[in-house]
């Protein structure tokens, strides 16, 4: 949830988030897939209640793949839906509003971290071998105390992108 104090930022609203603004938001969400991927073989693209979804997100995945692959995963249901005034933090202390997990994944895939950047509901994403040095990094980086927000990496490039 955003306060007072963070500025909207509409400029990335449905479009990719340069690396250099990926903050808490982003880096938590590559956790989370991470943790999946490794008790599950994949992190499926569906419907998953732990994310934060806008509406068109929310529509798009329930209808397409309602019960994804998951660790224990609960009832659909359960799903919070993002309301707009809520979104996406960036490093630069703005938020994108309507910027949901699954935009954070976008914005991760990207950047090369999966073997594939676009999806249907009920693909499966894998990393990418630069997707695991990443992680890799973030786990250590977590586990020698440092925050989500604090996380930065040198192996993201601007221009360098996975085809």
């Amino acid at each position: 949830m955003t306060d007072n104090t963070r500025a909207a930022d509409d400029t990335y609203r449905h479009k990719l988030v340069p690396h250099n603004l990926f903050s808490g938001d982003h880096w938590s969400m590559l956790a989370y897939v991470e943790t999946v991927m490794v008790e599950t073989g994949g992190f499926q693209i569906g419907l998953d209640h732990r994310t934060r979804m806008s509406r068109r997100n929310f529509r798009v995945l329930a209808e397409g793949c309602p019960r994804p692959k998951r660790p224990r995963t609960l009832k659909p249901s359960r799903a919070v839906i993002l309301e707009p005034r809520n979104g996406t933090i960036l490093s630069n202390n703005t938020f994108v509003p309507s910027h949901d997990d699954w935009d954070c994944l976008a914005d991760l895939a990207h950047y090369g971290l999966f073997t594939q950047t676009t999806w249907e509901p009920g693909d499966i994403l894998h990393f990418s071998p630069l997707g695991v040095k990443v992680a890799a990094d973030l786990r250590e980086w977590k586990q020698n105390g440092g925050s989500f927000s604090g996380f930065h990496t040198d192996l993201l490039k601007d221009g360098e992108v996975a085809v």
